[in-house]
């Protein structure tokens, strides 16, 4: 699900605790993570610091849409302690979970973790690292 970067930012795929590292970026992030028996799409358009944006969250199990799962997702400045927020995707489709990104008024890396409870299977999760333009 690229990347709001100047430099080239990592993905984490994380449904365990070893994860496999992927680039991406600069610009709005469209990435595809496979994880398990799951494929998440992840989108991030415009991915500015300084503008709200939109994230949108797409979960298969093969072609099939995974409806009526829980996906929130945390949020935290990796340069400075200055805490996180976390924030519940909304299912707007069978398997599409969206919601509005905030301003987060500082460039810097930023880490995204994106929780995902599936109806029916075990939960895993999805972790983004950045660099976020101003």
């Amino acid at each position: 699900m690229r990347l709001l970067a100047l430099t080239t930012a990592a993905l984490l795929a994380a449904s365990t605790p070893a994860a496999a590292a992927r680039h991406v970026g600069p610009g709005p992030v469209q990435v595809l993570v496979p994880t398990g028996r799951y494929t998440v799409a992840f989108d991030l358009t415009p991915n500015l610091a300084s503008r709200t944006g939109t994230i949108s969250v797409s979960l298969r199990r093969g072609v099939q849409p995974i409806a009526g799962a829980r996906v929130r997702m945390t949020v935290t400045m990796l340069d400075m302690n200055m805490g996180g927020f976390t924030v519940q995707l909304h299912e707007r489709a069978a398997g599409m979970y969206t919601r509005m990104f905030p301003v987060v008024g500082m460039s810097g890396r930023w880490g995204f973790r994106l929780d995902v409870r599936p109806p029916h299977g075990r939960a895993f999760s999805v972790a983004l690292a950045d660099r976020m333009l101003g």
